[in-house]
């Protein structure tokens, strides 16, 4: 399964790429065109709003320039602080964190209605994002990245798509994916009768170091024996009670 996905990349793994290079366009030649084009890939634009030219003209433009725009979002993904973006007229958290974790799905994770409720029905306590400060962004990812490892979500995300993650695909691709299929009405994956994965308690109860830890995930992963990290711990307590 591994051999199909070695020449796909993690943003045409999520279904990315187009957006991806849609803002990319934008920020290379900035005009009302290209920033029409970027904005049209947006999931928040195209839940949200019936007429994109309206918003382009009376909120974007009203008082930007295209290639104003497009250097804040530039600047922004290299600094790692989406708030410049967030203040851009008409934009907003939700918005920002969609164009910034296309650019960069590895520094930025994205924060709109569906990530919140999420990483809620998980039991994270999430910040507003129409209110939310740089700080509670910056909690909210850091949360992100514990659920990926705490509910294994990469395990998750494979079989969502048939296809594990190639290799290198940030935990905010990953939750995103299994964000997405959670709020959908169209899909009956819940997150909620996901179970925690005990190696992260153990770890954090300090039972197992960072480095024993990744060695079980690796011989789960890589041994036809165990289904998750559940069943092979079972195993080993079984086989060491029988020793005894």
């Amino acid at each position: 399964m591994e051999a199909r996905n070695m020449t796909k990349t993690p943003e045409k793994w999520r279904g990315i790429a187009s957006k991806q290079a849609a803002v990319e366009s934008f920020i290379e030649n900035p005009s009302r065109d290209t920033l029409h084009d970027a904005l049209s890939e947006l999931w928040s634009v195209q839940r949200n709003w019936n007429n994109i030219d309206y918003f382009i003209d009376e909120n974007f433009l009203a008082d930007q320039t295209p290639e104003e725009i497009a250097e804040t979002i530039d600047d922004a993904r290299r600094s790692g602080n989406p708030e410049p973006v967030r203040n851009i007229k008409g934009f907003g958290l939700p918005t920002a964190t969609e164009v910034l974790s296309s650019l960069e799905p590895g520094d930025f994770a994205l924060m709109n209605g569906r990530s919140v409720e999420a990483m809620e029905d998980l039991g994270y306590d999430v910040a507003n994002p129409k209110s939310a400060s740089l700080e509670q962004y910056q909690e909210f990812c850091e949360d992100v990245k514990d659920a990926v490892n705490r509910y294994p979500l990469r395990e998750q995300a494979a079989k969502l798509m048939g296809d594990p993650a190639p290799t290198g695909t940030p935990d905010y691709l990953i939750a995103d994916l299994c964000f997405a299929h959670h709020y959908s009405d169209d899909d009956e994956f819940d997150l909620t009768e996901i179970e925690e994965d005990p190696l992260t308690s153990l770890a954090e109860f300090g039972v197992l170091t960072d480095e024993f830890r990744t060695k079980i995930k690796n011989t789960v992963g890589d041994s036809p024996l165990y289904d998750d990290s559940r069943e092979f711990l079972r195993t080993a307590i079984r086989n060491e009670l029988t020793r005894q």
